[in-house]
C-alpha cells in the first residue's frame, strides 16, 4: 500500500443567501438532510495532497463551496494522520512478533 484515500463531509451553516456561513466537518444524517454539503477525498499528505473526489449534490453559493472544501481537505489531512499512526503502530507490533 503506497498511500491512503481519506474522505470527509463538510457543510455550511448559513441559511439563505447570507454570506459564506460557518463550515462544519463530519456531518450526521440530520445535518446532511438540512444543510448543503459536499464530500471530499484526498490522496497524499501536506501540501502534496491531491483532491481525488469532490461530490456536491446540493445547490449553494460559490462562497460556501470554497469554505466547505477548505475544511473538508483539512479534515482529510487529520484523518490521514490518525490512520497513519494506527497503521504504523499495528505494523510495528506485528513486525516484532516475526523478528
Amino acid at each position: 500500500m503506497t498511500d491512503y484515500l481519506t474522505a470527509c463531509t463538510a457543510a455550511s451553516t448559513s441559511s439563505g443567501d447570507e454570506g459564506p456561513g460557518d463550515p462544519l466537518l463530519d456531518l450526521n444524517g440530520q445535518e446532511e438532510m438540512e444543510l448543503p454539503f459536499l464530500t471530499v477525498a484526498t490522496v497524499g499528505k501536506g501540501e502534496a495532497a491531491r483532491v481525488a473526489v469532490c461530490v456536491l449534490e446540493n445547490r449553494c453559493r460559490v462562497e460556501r463551496v470554497e469554505g466547505m472544501l477548505a475544511v473538508g481537505i483539512e479534515g482529510c489531512s487529520r484523518v490521514r494522520e490518525i490512520l497513519d499512526g494506527v497503521v504504523k503502530g499495528y505494523g510495528s507490533k506485528r513486525s516484532g512478533k516475526f523478528a
